[in-house]
């Protein structure tokens, strides 16, 4: 009889695991809906009101801008014209810089009124 020499007998056991359910990765409270509409709410004083996200002007750019042109421009004749156009928005700066030009000033769209009550 002539012995097999080989690899040895292999393990055939595989280990029964019990299934686990998914985890949720966060805890949903039953009372998130009422604190949801609670968070859009703010009470200034007198009344609540509907919190409102409010633009931000930032005027950075364009006093940067006019400190730039500023090394550069011996006066006015080295100035850039603005055009009513979208193209020249990164041209625009402080009214400092277009003191020469006061129509630059002259609003032509009426946006509100404001009154404080005192």
């Amino acid at each position: 009889m002539a012995t097999e020499i080989g690899s040895p007998p292999r393990f055939f056991h595989m280990p029964r695991f019990q299934h686990q359910a998914p985890r949720q990765l966060f805890y949903k409270r039953p009372d998130f809906a009422q604190q949801q509409a609670m968070q859009q709410l703010t009470f200034d004083g007198k009344r609540m009101r509907k919190a409102v996200n409010r633009k931000t002007i930032d005027y950075n750019p364009s006093v940067i801008k006019y400190l730039e042109n500023r090394i550069w421009q011996r006066d006015q004749r080295d100035m850039r014209a603005i055009q009513p156009d979208a193209g020249y928005y990164n041209d625009l700066v402080p009214p400092i810089g277009m003191l020469n030009n006061p129509m630059n000033a002259v609003t032509t769209k009426f946006v509100r009124t404001s009154t404080n009550k005192v």
